[in-house]
């Protein structure tokens, strides 16, 4: 059974506190690529592995990022999206060198003038940020994978 995610009331390890400050940093950053980079270089950067096999990350693991990137997000004084923690969260698995898939969505019901669009992150199978409301509404429009070659076929 897995360990819970450390919650809200309990007193936070160093660990914890190390990982949302490193979420923190990884989402100011993440905030300045999506203001100042064009799309087609964003893409560049989700989308670049170094080809090597990579390790099924433990799903205690991926908890702790997902926890790490919402709890810095409500405390950042700047825009924490759903875009911004999934630059993020994939920037934050990569470096451990965990698969990581950026989604980009837009809603299928939605009238044109009203365009809703939603990003998520997900590793291997395991979702990390972005599926806290169901994304099934969303039709994938881009899918940028930093895994190994074979994994970044859509």
């Amino acid at each position: 059974m897995l360990s819970p995610v450390p919650s809200v009331r309990r007193a936070r390890s160093a660990a914890d506190r190390l990982l949302a400050a490193e979420a923190l940093m990884w989402l100011a950053t993440a905030r300045l690529l999506v203001l100042l980079l064009p799309y087609r270089l964003l893409q560049r950067i989700l989308a670049r592995g170094d080809g090597a096999a990579q390790a099924r990350p433990a799903a205690e693991n991926v908890q702790r990022i997902a926890w790490a990137l919402n709890a810095a997000g409500r405390r950042a004084p700047w825009r924490c999206k759903c875009l911004e923690k999934a630059v993020a969260g994939s920037i934050m698995l990569r470096a451990r060198g965990y698969p990581a898939t950026v989604f980009f969505g837009v809603a299928r019901a939605a009238p044109a003038a009203d365009l809703r669009a939603h990003a998520w992150l997900r590793c291997g199978d395991l979702p990390v940020v972005g599926e806290e409301a169901p994304v099934d509404g969303y039709a994938v429009v881009a899918r940028l994978s930093s895994g190994p070659p074979e994994s970044r076929r859509a």
